[in-house]
């Protein structure tokens, strides 16, 4: 399979640096050794889900429906094997694997800011809104609320974006707010910081010019 073949490539390398006594090259060959038998449990888990979604549409399916609508209609099968670690994480969110992806940042100490960084994306790409909203309140922030409003942007979720806004100093949220197109809440923001801030409701006049 393409898993052992990966594996058994690592494994030789990996016999090679140790036997060589070249530490540095033999411990990145043992950390790719453990992600991929990692990323071969979340294939594993991703296909049983897909097969049990299967199962359940065929199930509910009138009988005169074709096979095909209970294959288009079940969850599709996301590989993880030979991504790199950052991809195998923010796979896992895009799944919902959310406790997989934990794991994976505990055992590959993930670093903090780039750990919020994937899951943000994860996350958004899966338009988990909820549970994003969560993960942006926790204490100590590492990453700027602004990444949280661009993000939901991107994934063309402007009202969960206008969420975010709210919490931003007025310098980042009135671009922010005319970007989702609430150009009476900018100018109202811009209009309230004139004295400090003039310059955005130029911001807001130059917008509504287009």
């Amino acid at each position: 399979t393409r898993w052992a073949q990966r594996a058994r490539g690592v494994s030789v390398a990996l016999h090679f640096y140790e036997h060589c006594g070249k530490e540095g090259a033999a411990r990145v060959c043992d950390s790719q050794l453990r992600l991929l038998e990692a990323q071969r449990v979340l294939e594993r888990e991703t296909a049983a889900a897909e097969h049990k979604a299967a199962a359940q549409t065929s199930a509910s399916a009138p009988a005169s429906a074709p096979a095909s609508a209970s294959v288009s209609a079940s969850a599709p099968r996301f590989r993880f094997v030979d991504l790199p670690l950052n991809a195998t994480v923010l796979r896992c969110f895009s799944c919902g694997l959310s406790e997989q992806a934990e794991a994976l940042r505990v055992e590959f100490r993930v670093p903090e800011k780039r750990w919020w960084r994937l899951k943000l994306a994860g996350l958004s790409q899966a338009h988990a809104w909820e549970e994003l909203w969560r993960f942006s309140q926790a204490r100590r922030a590492p990453i700027s609320l602004r990444l949280f409003a661009e993000a939901c942007i991107e994934h063309d979720a402007p009202a969960e974006a206008e969420r975010y806004v709210r919490r931003l100093p007025p310098a980042e949220a009135v671009p922010l707010l005319l970007r989702i197109g609430a150009v009476d809440g900018a100018r109202r923001l811009a209009a309230a910081n004139k004295e400090k801030m003039p310059e955005l409701l130029k911001l807001v006049a130059e917008h509504e010019r287009g």
